[in-house]
């Protein structure tokens, strides 16, 4: 099922997991800023495998920065993770200015 995301004045994309209702917002938070303990920022931000934080992720939409590894792969890190889904940036995205 795809999912229409909207952030409002920024960009606007799709989501390929689950649905999301479509009244409700969700936090954002930056996969740099959600690594586990240990977790360098720039390996967080990637979103690795196993890099980002439960805790840190759990409901909200982590962005990850593209590249080093397959986009899914970052998906799935995010999901795992307990995210309710992520968006892939580009690493010189002004989003995280």
């Amino acid at each position: 099922m795809i999912s229409f995301i909207y952030l409002v004045g920024l960009l606007q994309g799709t989501s390929l997991s689950k649905p999301f209702p479509t009244t409700g917002f969700y936090p954002l938070v930056y996969g740099g800023n959600a690594g586990a303990p240990n977790v360098s920022v720039n390996n967080a931000a990637l979103c690795h495998l196993g890099v980002l934080d439960p805790k840190k992720v759990k409901g909200k939409i982590v962005v990850c920065l593209r590249g080093e590894s397959p986009r899914l792969e970052k998906g799935v890190e995010a999901l795992c993770a307990g995210a309710s889904t992520s968006i892939g940036a580009p690493p010189q995205s002004s989003l995280l200015s």
